[in-house]
């Protein structure tokens, strides 16, 4: 099985692939469960703020089964729950003040 720093890394080339390498600044992978208790990953991609309005769904779509793709390729079997956030969403998660 795949490290979370080594599926961050894939996801991270994976997005900067399929969404241009302007609009994913980072990647963040980590473990959970999905809707039905199965193990899966958490993947939230950090995408600048100015670039939000130019993603468009078929685009994301076509980078989740990319990146599906991609995993299983690796031998992973979780599946991806993937999250997008700006690094402003960020800040404002990690700020106990706001």
């Amino acid at each position: 099985m795949l490290t979370n720093e080594q599926l961050r890394l894939i996801a991270l080339e994976v997005a900067r692939t399929a969404l241009a390498p302007h609009r994913v600044e980072n990647a963040l992978v980590d473990d959970t469960v999905d809707a039905f208790g199965n193990d899966a990953l958490g993947v939230m991609l950090v995408i600048p703020s100015e670039a939000v309005s130019r993603l468009d769904g078929d685009t994301l779509i076509q980078f989740l089964i990319q990146l599906r793709e991609r995993f299983e390729r690796e031998g992973e079997q979780r599946r991806p729950i993937v999250e997008y956030a700006t690094p402003e969403d960020l800040t404002a998660d990690a700020d106990p003040e706001s």
